[in-house]
């Protein structure tokens, strides 16, 4: 392997194994999981106005 397909490769998987682990490929959460973080948020010392910003 020479050194500029190297140069050129190790980057390159470094950035796209970061954008796999980084990027939400999950889509836009359902109305079930809002409503199950609410509630979770809901148990800890946080008030309404916090959890609506």
């Amino acid at each position: 392997m020479s050194k500029r397909l190297l140069l050129w490769l190790v980057p390159g998987l470094f950035y796209s194994l970061f954008v796999i682990w980084y990027t939400d490929f999950g889509g836009p959460l359902s109305a079930t999981e809002i409503e199950d973080f609410t509630h979770k948020l809901e148990q800890t010392p946080v008030t309404p106005q916090q959890i609506m910003n």
